[in-house]
């Protein structure tokens, strides 16, 4: 098993943070569990999604729904659409993800 404290995640001002600490000041302020109690939801929730065959997003519904989502934001242009994308953390590949797994949440809602 690693040691999570040479794990580095990010750096604050160029000072390394390890994930051990990210997760030691989880626990001291009382956001471990429920961080935790989280990632086991959304990891059920994925394994349940890719398991069920009666989920299927087409690349058509998929291309769809981006469109739609970026109509109704008004980020119809090239450039906005990845500023927002930078403003938000992701890129693109990881905002499909983001919508097929929207579009599967409400295939199984209804």
């Amino acid at each position: 098993m690693p040691n999570f404290d040479t794990v580095e995640l990010f750096q604050v001002n160029q000072q390394p943070v390890s994930l051990g600490q990210a997760l030691t000041y989880l626990q001291m302020f009382g956001r471990l569990s429920p961080f935790v109690q989280e990632v086991l939801r959304d990891y059920a929730i994925i394994q349940g999604i890719q398991s069920d065959s009666d989920l299927l997003v087409t690349q058509a519904d998929l291309s769809q729904a981006i469109i739609d989502f970026r109509l109704r934001s008004e980020l119809t242009d090239p450039a906005p659409f990845q500023a927002w994308l930078k403003t938000q953390g992701l890129d693109y590949s990881v905002f499909e993800c983001q919508v097929a797994v929207a579009l599967k949440l409400e295939i199984l809602k209804a």
